[in-house]
C-alpha cells in the first residue's frame, strides 16, 4: 500500500542520517499455534466466514503463506535483541509452508460445516445476491438471517 511505501521511504531516510533501525515484514499473521486465539476481524477470517454464511467457496487456486502471532512476535523480539540487525535490514516474518486456501475450505467441511465448491463467477453472483438482500431486510434471504443461530 502507499502508506508503507511512504513510511519505508521514511525510514530509509533515517538510516540514511545514522539512525540504527530495522523493518520487520510479517505475513499474514494468524491466531496462536497453542490457543488458537485470533484476530476474526481479518480478511481470512472474514472470507472463511463469510463462504460458510453462504455456504459455499469460490474455486480458486490461493496459496497463503501465514504465520501463528506468537511465532511472529517471538521472531521479532530475538531479532531485536541482537544489536547487528538494527542496521536498517528487512526481516521477512513467513511461514516456510504455504497452504492452499482450497485446503482451509476443505478443512473447515471436515469440521462438518456445509461448504460447496463453486466455480469462481457463480461464487462471485451468489455473494452479490445475498449483498442485495441484507441491503433490502424485507427479502427472505438476508444475511442478518444467515447469520442467526
Amino acid at each position: 500500500s502507499q502508506s508503507k511505501w511512504v513510511a519505508e521511504k521514511l525510514l530509509a531516510l533515517a538510516a540514511a542520517r545514522g539512525v540504527p533501525l530495522s523493518v520487520y515484514r510479517p505475513a499474514r499473521i494468524t491466531g496462536h499455534s497453542v490457543s488458537g486465539t485470533c484476530n476474526t476481524d481479518d480478511f481470512l477470517f472474514r472470507m472463511l466466514k463469510g463462504c460458510v454464511q453462504l455456504g459455499a467457496y469460490p474455486a480458486f487456486n490461493w496459496l497463503e503463506r501465514a504465520a501463528p502471532i506468537d511465532f511472529v512476535a517471538a521472531a521479532t523480539v530475538a531479532i531485536s535483541m541482537r544489536p547487528h540487525c538494527a542496521r536498517h535490514l528487512a526481516f521477512h516474518l513467513v511461514h516456510t509452508e504455504a497452504f492452499a486456501w482450497a485446503d482451509l475450505f476443505e478443512w473447515t467441511r471436515q469440521l462438518g460445516y456445509q461448504l460447496q465448491r463453486t466455480p469462481l463467477k457463480e461464487w462471485v453472483g451468489k455473494l452479490e445476491a445475498e449483498r442485495d438482500a441484507a441491503v433490502q431486510p424485507e427479502q427472505p434471504n438476508s444475511m442478518v438471517r444467515l447469520a442467526a443461530p
